[in-house]
């Protein structure tokens, strides 16, 4: 009977609770709170390289982050949400990285939509730049790169020497050497033990009348490595239709250089960028150099290389590109007056990102 008389107790309760719930007014929203919004992703960056390869007239650009348009030339890279703008009547051509070619002769966005770029580059950073001392054949090619051809051309500083003594060196050991060489340079020759893909080598030379050697160079991991056959023919598939693109030479082997930077093939993209520089030498064509030059650990040569392309932009007005090259010279020197020098000039341009990028790398 308890049991009951407890039981009903509790149900009685329960509907006094549940009635009183139905009872009670609904909560009003007041007219002036907000619902915050769903955060949206940071759009992804983009991993291709698009590049301004040709124009009729003169070309200005304006980036997302820019304040006003910039004077621009031969080699500037193109990017999501820039705008470009050709002078009255130019017709401007952009490479896009999956290398479509596209022409605009009126003020307009990027055109380049890329989901798989042919077209990238990682960049370069450096840790206590050292320059090759200049009483040494310190090497020039192939050095710190990746190489396509099994004899290539093998390249030292000249230090003065009547003759050299030339080896390429695998595991502590010369697996072919020759002595006398005069000149600066030698083509790996046709009888010399062919050179195996993904072995570690390391090219030496040795000045035959004071003894220098490249191996006093302070700088390590300066070898080279042959392509796989199969990442080699893929390659030349691209290089290929590189050049068959509806570009001029120059731009042609600019847009190859790029690709060969991409590739880990650092000589070869320098050796474009050269020839290259003949033709279309605009800051961003010397600025390249730079970066193939740091990458490489040359440099003193990078220094040279960025200078120039400096020199170009404040002729031009470029201003990103001075800021790029003074970037540059600081990887190179770890000099800060060129951090500075870079950081006023992105904040000229009002490129707040960039800036902090700098900021913490240093």
């Amino acid at each position: 009977m308890r049991t009951r008389l407890f039981l009903g107790s509790i149900i009685v309760t329960l509907l006094f609770i549940l009635t009183a719930c139905a009872l009670s007014p609904t909560p009003t929203v007041s007219p002036t709170a907000t619902i915050a919004a769903t955060p949206t992703a940071t759009p992804e960056p983009e991993k291709g390289l698009n590049f301004l390869v040709s124009s009729s007239g003169s070309v200005q650009l304006k980036r997302r982050v820019w304040s006003a348009y910039q004077p621009v030339a031969f080699g500037t890279t193109i990017r999501r949400g820039d705008l470009i703008r050709p002078s009255s009547g130019a017709e401007v051509t952009i490479l896009c990285s999956d290398l479509t070619v596209h022409i605009i002769d009126q003020e307009d966005g990027s055109p380049c939509r890329v989901r798989e770029p042919d077209l990238f580059w990682e960049g370069v950073r450096i840790v206590n730049p050292m320059a090759a001392p200049a009483d040494f054949p310190y090497i020039l090619h192939p050095r710190k790169t990746q190489i396509v051809d099994a004899r290539p051309w093998l390249r030292w500083h000249d230090n003065g020497g009547s003759s050299y003594t030339v080896a390429i060196i695998q595991g502590g050991e010369a697996i072919w050497q020759q002595s006398g060489v005069t000149g600066t340079e030698l083509r790996y020759p046709n009888d010399a033990p062919l050179l195996e893909a993904g072995v570690n080598y390391l090219l030496e030379v040795i000045n035959e009348d004071s003894g220098a050697s490249s191996n006093q160079e302070p700088i390590k991991g300066l070898g080279f490595q042959l392509l796989p056959a199969e990442t080699a023919s893929l390659v030349e598939q691209t290089q290929a239709e590189i050049r068959a693109l509806p570009l001029d030479a120059g731009a042609q082997s600019f847009a190859l250089a790029i690709y060969y930077a991409g590739q880990g093939l650092n000589g070869e993209a320098l050796a474009l960028l050269d020839e290259v520089a003949q033709t279309h030498n605009s800051p961003l064509v010397q600025l390249w150099r730079g970066h193939m030059f740091l990458a490489t650990r040359l440099n003193e040569e990078a220094q040279e290389a960025y200078t120039e392309a400096m020199s170009l932009a404040t002729t031009l007005g470029d201003i990103e590109t001075q800021a790029q090259a003074q970037t540059g010279l600081w990887r190179a020197t770890n000099d800060e007056s060129y951090f500075d020098a870079a950081i006023l000039l992105y904040q000229q341009l009002g490129d707040e990102q960039t800036i902090t990028d700098l900021q913490e790398e240093k």
